[in-house]
């Protein structure tokens, strides 16, 4: 009786192995379209990366947040460009004299030796610092002039 069990466990596994093979024979068979399949290595403006079934090392990590850390320092100093420009601005003229009342012309246009953001050579420029922390201002513009009011921001029109 137990030789009959082992000879028939001995089939059932001969038959159970065999399994996966036939399971394999497909009728139709669809191979997978290039692209679809997540690459081992991307070489990419920052480097190669290295994947693993679409799972990133822990070196390909480090380097993507280096590269983050990077572009948001970047873009945090190119915003704050506006506003380093403004300030510098309104620390210049308060040396002329006080906010509100002081209004700077510039006598000659710009050249090369003038430090300026973005000054264009062909314009006269005027410039008067307007506090609001008092109160609303007033402000009485003559008639023909081309002019535009910024806020900190270099927002135009604010």
């Amino acid at each position: 009786m137990k030789k009959l069990k082992l000879a028939f466990s001995t089939l059932a596994l001969i038959a159970i192995s065999a399994l996966p093979s036939i399971a394999q024979q497909y009728k139709y068979e669809t191979p997978i379209p290039p692209g679809v399949a997540t690459p081992d290595k991307v070489d990419t403006s920052i480097g190669t990366l290295n994947l693993s079934y679409g799972y990133p090392d822990a070196a390909t990590v480090q380097k993507i947040y280096d590269n983050l850390d990077a572009s948001r320092a970047l873009q945090a100093y190119l915003l704050a460009i506006p506003i380093v420009n403004q300030a510098g601005m309104r620390d210049t003229l308060r040396k002329s004299g006080p906010d509100n009342q002081t209004n700077v012309i510039w006598e000659n246009l710009v050249d090369s030796r003038t430090v300026e953001l973005t000054a264009n050579n062909n314009t006269v420029y005027s410039f008067i610092w307007l506090d609001t922390h008092k109160g609303p201002l007033v402000v009485e513009i003559p008639p023909k002039v081309l002019g535009l009011i910024d806020d900190l921001l270099v927002s135009l029109g604010c």
